[in-house]
């Protein structure tokens, strides 16, 4: 384990935490959230998970804009802009749902200076 430093957008990070945060609690009914950080090649990769109901729909069409897996969802455009503020910093985002549960993971380019 080692420090690395992150290239990235600090307001951009914290919109898009904020919004994975409030998606966990008020769409995944989540009691927990779990954050974790490894390094993957040249990225830093944050991980984040929860505790919640997981999560049934089609994982690949989060992040497209405005879609909704079902009428009681949010509007769509949190992840969506979530996957936005992650390509305009170099990075990605991957969502996935192993047994029925929802993970985010932010791949965020290390800084030059690592």
């Amino acid at each position: 384990s080692r420090d690395a430093n992150m290239l990235c957008d600090r307001r951009a990070l914290e919109s898009i935490l904020k919004n994975l945060i409030e998606n966990s609690l008020n769409h995944g009914e989540a009691s927990q959230i779990f954050a974790k950080t490894y390094l993957q090649n040249s990225l830093v990769v944050l991980e984040v998970s929860d505790n919640g109901k997981g999560f049934s729909g089609n994982v690949k069409k989060l992040g497209q804009l405005y879609y909704r897996p079902t009428s009681q969802s949010g509007s769509g455009i949190g992840l969506y802009l979530t996957r936005t503020l992650m390509q305009k910093m170099g990075g990605k985002v991957e969502f996935s749902n192993p047994n029925q549960k929802f993970i985010v993971r932010l791949f965020i380019p290390l800084s030059p200076e690592n």
